[in-house]
């Protein structure tokens, strides 16, 4: 992979491929590598959020205070602030949106690069949820 995205080729089919039930892949920093984790409960120090582009307003002043990703459609911030997933997630709910949920390679790249570029490479946390011991999308 390429420094930006912090991918080594040997990764890129288990990173990039489909999901495990109750596993997550994160940079561990520790580690400084990908790592997976598998039914623990992760915390990690940043999260994204997406706020939906209303179809009647131009995405430049839908997005104002995020980066527009111009083939999703999407806005997204990063934040810096070290909180749990309900946290986070009441967080974004002030900022009108929601924790990101990663549907493309397109998504998964542009929210690893937006990471990285502001700093961020200790791992993000998105739109999943763990609940019995059982890790899902919201």
């Amino acid at each position: 992979g390429s420094k930006l995205e912090f991918l080594p080729s040997q990764l890129e089919s288990l990173v990039n491929g489909d999901c495990d039930l109750n596993c997550a892949w994160i940079i561990d920093p520790d580690k400084s590598r990908w790592t997976k984790y598998c039914n623990q409960y992760l915390n990690v120090d940043i999260y994204c959020i997406a706020p939906l582009v209303h179809d009647d307003v131009p995405v430049e002043e839908d997005c104002e205070g995020f980066e527009e990703d111009e083939a999703d459609g999407l806005c997204y911030q990063i934040g810096d602030a070290k909180v749990n997933w309900t946290v986070a997630q009441e967080i974004c709910n002030n900022y009108g949106a929601n924790l990101a949920s990663i549907h493309s390679k397109q998504e998964n790249s542009f929210i690893r690069r937006l990471s990285v570029s502001n700093g961020f490479v200790n791992g993000i946390l998105i739109g999943g949820q763990q609940k019995s011991g059982k890790f899902g999308w919201i």
